[in-house]
């Protein structure tokens, strides 16, 4: 059993029914849930996830509220870092918000587990996605200003190991 992220206590309590295809579990101490769903690999479920052509995941109005919100998460990034800022975004999706810090002018690389949106990133933006984690990245010895983890950190089954590779490359 690994050690719970949020008080590194190591004793979970199953929780949930068992007619699912994951188990659920609570750190006795902290109260902290895990998920161990087993099955497909990370990237696998990644591909499927951005199944289309263009790796697109949302449509409709969902997409067009998500483009906005890139939109200005882009401009808090640039009002904290420094100008020409290199941003890594770990878990990039299809490239779309370092598109946007790349126009203001930074220098920009990301990371993915979906082949099909690195790929789609690489493709229209010109962005180097490496597919995979930070660690296995080729620019994972690169200093970088600026590490984005958006909607990532919480899917990791080894969250400390993760902000351990944030902190070298920056």
């Amino acid at each position: 059993s690994r050690p719970c992220p949020g008080c590194r206590g190591d004793e979970w309590t199953e929780i949930g029914g068992s007619d699912r295809s994951y188990r659920l579990f609570e750190c006795t101490r902290c109260g902290c849930c895990r998920i161990d769903a087993g099955g497909p690999s990370p990237s696998a479920l990644y591909d499927e996830y951005y199944s289309t052509d263009d790796a697109r995941r949302l449509s409709g109005v969902f997409d067009v509220l998500w483009r906005r919100k890139r939109r200005a998460r882009a401009g808090l990034i640039l009002r904290f870092a420094p100008p020409g800022a290199v941003v890594c975004d770990v878990g990039c999706e299809r490239g779309e918000l370092l598109n946007l810090l790349q126009g203001a002018g930074c220098r920009v690389m990301g990371t993915q587990m979906s082949s099909r949106a690195a790929e789609f990133a690489q493709r229209r933006f010109g962005i180097p996605v490496f597919v995979g984690e930070l660690a296995e990245a080729p620019f994972a010895n690169e200093r970088v200003d600026v590490v984005l983890m958006l909607n990532v950190l919480e899917h990791l089954p080894d969250p400390d190991g993760a902000l351990q590779q944030v902190y070298r490359v920056l």
